[in-house]
């Protein structure tokens, strides 16, 4: 799923689950009527006349072939065109995410191409697919005339030959004509299933996706005392054949800032991701205090390792809600010591609103600067023993950058903190620098130690840092 865009996603879940409802709730609703008045009247014409009824019967018999027959063409069209829309939904919401990007690079139009060409090829879907749903309701409509041609052609041969009564095939024409309409809403509705059947085979996809991260019966819940983290010999790669953790080993000791460094693609987040259990390591295991965090409940890993990822960390909403999103009711004054630990009180209440200032999706009213600081008070907030942070001083300025690393100072007094980092005043800090170098562990140290050292952090520092 992590590889499938939002708007897929969210086409899936919202687009493909309201078919499956308005279906199922018009089908729970004439479906039984109709099959039951069809049973009824089916009982009438064999007790009138058996011969006549069978040849009904026959007919009937026919109209399902024809259903049947056009009921896998009908399915694949249905199964194109949610995946093509699918496909556009994810492209539109994706496109507008980066809008600002978009007009920086001046692709306005190969991006209206993109979509119109998506477009045109949906309705070239959806045009095929009316045609042979029209074709297949106009042969079922064939089949229901030849049907009550051939009633009144064989009754009529019935009646010539003293079989039947006139009054009788009238009954039959009358009956037979108010079973058409129950036939027509059946066959239509099982035409209908084919573009419902679509939907949910690509919901059912995603129903019977098992997580990658599971929680064992007899896990036990956390009790962090210390804080202490280990990696030992981890080894993890997002597709088998491509390993990015290649035995990492190493130890984050409590009330201490260690910074993850290395070059893009070293494998930093990843580790950041093992330790917060967002992934299982293949190989290999993840300790805290000597626990490895497979056998303790999901729920206590949570409670005491956070983890404030790099982009995205708000919800649309008021800035109070952002700080104790995920949290127990919480009160004004933790709420408020929490934002004064982070370097955030000042500019909250410059705020025009103050703590109820409403900020868009992802935080899009506040600076990056901002943004980071609302995290670590809700990281304050939550008290956890264990704090990880993606980047936490990117894209700032130097005062914002020089809050943040005080906030930073201020939560290793309690907390174990792990910064991923490519600022060197940011990696200055660190108690402790873990350098990674193709999924591996090349060097650990201060600063002081590694420069000296001449190693792979040495040319980090020259390269990026």
């Amino acid at each position: 799923l992590s590889m499938q865009r939002s708007g897929e996603l969210n086409y899936r879940v919202f687009g493909d689950t309201e078919s499956i409802q308005i279906f199922f709730s018009r089908l729970l609703i004439n479906m039984p009527l109709d099959l039951l008045f069809t049973i009824i009247i089916g009982t009438i014409m064999i007790t009138w006349h058996v011969k006549l009824a069978v040849f009904v019967f026959f007919v009937l018999f026919l109209q399902v072939l024809v259903i049947i027959g056009f009921r896998k063409p009908l399915l694949n069209y249905a199964l194109l065109k949610k995946a093509k829309s699918q496909s556009l939904s994810g492209f539109v919401v994706e496109r507008f995410r980066n809008i600002q990007l978009i007009r920086t690079l001046n692709a306005e139009e190969k991006e209206a191409d993109s979509f119109k060409k998506g477009l045109l090829e949906l309705m070239h879907i959806n045009v095929k697919s009316f045609m042979l749903g029209k074709v297949s309701e106009l042969s079922v409509t064939l089949v229901n005339n030849i049907w009550s041609f051939g009633i009144l052609w064989y009754g009529g041969t019935l009646v010539l030959a003293d079989q039947i009564t006139l009054g009788t095939l009238m009954a039959f024409l009358l009956i037979s004509g108010m079973l058409y309409p129950r036939i027509a809403s059946i066959s239509n509705a099982i035409l209908s299933f084919q573009d419902v059947r679509a939907s949910l085979h690509r919901f059912l996809e995603y129903y019977q996706v098992q997580p990658a991260i599971f929680e064992l019966p007899e896990a036990t819940e956390l009790h962090v005392e210390r804080g202490r983290v280990v990696c030992d010999n981890v080894r993890f790669g997002y597709a088998p054949a491509h390993p990015v953790l290649r035995g990492v080993s190493a130890e984050f000791a409590p009330c201490t800032i260690t910074a993850i460094v290395g070059r893009s693609g070293s494998g930093k987040t990843t580790l950041a991701r093992l330790i917060a259990r967002l992934y299982d390591p293949s190989e290999g295991r993840v300790l805290i205090d000597n626990t490895d965090i497979r056998r303790v409940t999901l729920g206590s890993l949570r409670k005491n390792v956070g983890y404030l990822i790099q982009g995205e960390f708000l919800f649309s909403g008021t800035i109070w809600d952002n700080i104790c999103y995920g949290l127990n009711p919480c009160g004004k004054e933790e709420v408020i010591a929490a934002a004064k630990k982070a370097s955030a009180y000042d500019f909250i209440m410059k705020l025009p609103d103050g703590f109820y200032t409403w900020i868009g999706e992802g935080g899009l009213q506040l600076s990056g600067g901002e943004a980071q600081r609302i995290a670590l008070a809700r990281a304050f907030l939550a008290r956890h023993k264990i704090v990880i942070l993606d980047e936490p001083t990117s894209f700032v300025d130097p005062q914002t950058e020089s809050d943040i690393h005080n906030a930073l100072l201020t939560l290793k007094r309690t907390s174990t903190v792990i910064v991923i980092a490519h600022r060197l005043s940011t990696v200055k800090i660190a108690d402790k620098i873990l350098v990674l170098d193709n999924g591996v562990v090349a060097e650990e140290g201060t600063h002081e130690e590694l420069v000296a050292k001449g190693g792979v952090y040495a040319a980090v520092c020259a390269e990026f840092l």
